[in-house]
Order: structure tokens, then C-alpha cells, then sequence
């Protein structure tokens, strides 16, 4: 049954029926290391998710601190949105060859040495630089994590790890977003970012440790099986629409309660939190019961 398909995963050789590779012909990865796997990935991206959107919390405390304003505190976001999504395609195409474990692993490497630098930071400019260095290894992230992850699965089950990698994505605003507003509202927003950073790098041991290497060619979700140039320009255009609101609210939410309608910053992490509970819901109910048994072919 598809449901008990992940107990006997079997990561097999190159042309196999399953799909999937590991280090080598015949090489095969247990079921117990590749659940820690599965969830370390999970961590990963609540992590990034969570690196990205920290600043939309912090973006008052930050200002006041760096003796700046909210708005140009936001270019940090607007800046960091830019670099992600015009270098996604180029850094893909150059690390096309490189095995998934080890761009993941600089990916997170760089995440958490960017993310402590601007923990550190005593002006605007290093700040944004520690940020942009950050977006950099995000734009990379995103194309790995996804195929290096799934790829290591077989084809049926594929859609539901999908799922169960984006339960990060979900509780990163769900939890992780409003713990951060709150940490920085107790101590100091520069403690949010070095929790985070070390974070990073506990799950950057996990991958370099656990995470089998092996050619991206030859993982089971290296190329899709039937690709279609229209469904995949509207799915990157309902993304685009969607991010872009979706951050836009949130980026000054905070700042736009606490200036014009009086509301005190130790309340804000509530309001971090009201969207999050039906994405993560959606994560939780959605794989499991049909996503990956109606993935369109």
C-alpha cells in the first residue's frame, strides 16, 4: 500500500524501477536514516523559511537599533527577494553537476556563517550584505532541497514527501516567526539571528553526516517525467502573486501597528501567527491522504 511505502524504502542503482541512487550501484539507504534525513530536510527549510521572514517581526527593533527606518529596513527585504529570484535559474545550472549533499550543505553553511554576521552587524550596509550573501545560498537551496530530497524516495510517495518537507515552510511562520519576535522583543533582535544561525548549524551536521552522495543525474527527481512549459509558467505565475502578497502584508504589519495604531511591540508576535494554522493544516491533511496518489502525470 502506498501508505507503507516509506517503511520499505529502498534507495536502489542507477535505471532501477524505483528511480533512485545512492552512492553507487546497488547501494541502499535504511529506512531509519533516511526518516532522519526527511525531517533534517523539514528543519532545513523551517529554518530558511524562517531566516527569510525574521526581519518582517524584527523590522522596528532593528531600525531603532541600527538608527535607521523602517523603510529603508525594508530594502533588506525588497534587496533580498531580488537576488533569490534573479539568481535561482544561473546557480542551478552552474551546480548542475555537484552532488546534492554538498550544495546543500554549503547552502546551510553559508545561511548560518550570513545570518551571524548580520546578528553582528553595526550598520545598515553590513547588514544588507550579510543578507544579500544569505539570498545567494537561499536561491540555491530551494533547487537542491526539493529533488535531493524526494529523489532519494520511490515515485509513489514522492508527492506526500513533498508535504512533509513543506510542514517546515508552514510552521516556520506558525512558530518559529513569533518566537523570534518575541526573543527579540525580550532581549534583542540580534538574538534571534544567532539562535537561528546555530540551528543551522546543527542541521548542516545532520546533512553532511547523514545525506547519501550521488550524482544529481541519477536521483529519481533529477528531471520531471512529463514536463509542460504552460502549466509551469502559470504555476510560477500564481507563486509570484501569492509570495508577493503574502509578504507584503507581513513585512510591515508589525511596523504599521506599532507606529499608527498604537499597539505595544511585546504584543506583536501574535500577529505573526493567524494565517499560519490553516497552511499548516493543509500540509498535515493533504499529503497524507491523496496528494501523492494524484500527483498529475
Amino acid at each position: 500500500m502506498a501508505s507503507t511505502a516509506l517503511d520499505r524504502l529502498v534507495v536502489a542503482p542507477p535505471g532501477s524501477a524505483a528511480g533512485v541512487t545512492a552512492a553507487g550501484p546497488g547501494a541502499m539507504v535504511g529506512t531509519r536514516r533516511v526518516t532522519i534525513i526527511l525531517v533534517a530536510m523539514a528543519c532545513s527549510t523551517f529554518l530558511v523559511t524562517l531566516v527569510e521572514a525574521m526581519p518582517t517581526g524584527l523590522l522596528t527593533l532593528m531600525a531603532h537599533d541600527l538608527g535607521s527606518t523602517t523603510a529603508r529596513l525594508g530594502l533588506i527585504v525588497t534587496a533580498y527577494a531580488v537576488v533569490v529570484v534573479l539568481f535561482s535559474v544561473p546557480l542551478a545550472a552552474v551546480t548542475v553537476r555537484i552532488p546534492r549533499r554538498w550544495v546543500l550543505g554549503a547552502c546551510i553553511a553559508l545561511i548560518a556563517a550570513a545570518t551571524a554576521v548580520g546578528a553582528l552587524a553595526s550598520t545598515f550596509g553590513v547588514l544588507l550584505g550579510a543578507r544579500m550573501a544569505t539570498a545567494f545560498a537561499q536561491a540555491l537551496f530551494w533547487v537542491a532541497v526539493l529533488p535531493g530530497t524526494t529523489g532519494l524516495f520511490p515515485a509513489p510517495v514522492r508527492g506526500r514527501v513533498m508535504g512533509r518537507l513543506a510542514i517546515g515552510n508552514a510552521l516556520a511562520p506558525l512558530l518559529g516567526l513569533p518566537a523570534a519576535t518575541w526573543l527579540g522583543s525580550l532581549i534583542s533582535w540580534r538574538a534571534s539571528f544567532l539562535v537561528v544561525s546555530a540551528l543551522c548549524v546543527i542541521v548542516l551536521a545532520l546533512v553532511l553526516v547523514l545525506f547519501p552522495t550521488f550524482a544529481p543525474a541519477h536521483g529519481g527527481a533529477a528531471r520531471a517525467p512529463r514536463p509542460h512549459r504552460t502549466r509551469f509558467a502559470m504555476q510560477l505565475a500564481q507563486t509570484a502573486l501569492v509570495v508577493t502578497g503574502a509578504f507584503g502584508m507581513v513585512t510591515f504589519v508589525t511596523a504599521f501597528l506599532t507606529e499608527h495604531t498604537g499597539f505595544a511591540q511585546g504584543r506583536s508576535p501574535g500577529c505573526c501567527s493567524p494565517r499560519a494554522p490553516a497552511v499548516c493544516s493543509g500540509c498535515l491533511s493533504c499529503p497524507g491522504s491523496w496528494t501523492g496518489s494524484t500527483t498529475r502525470r
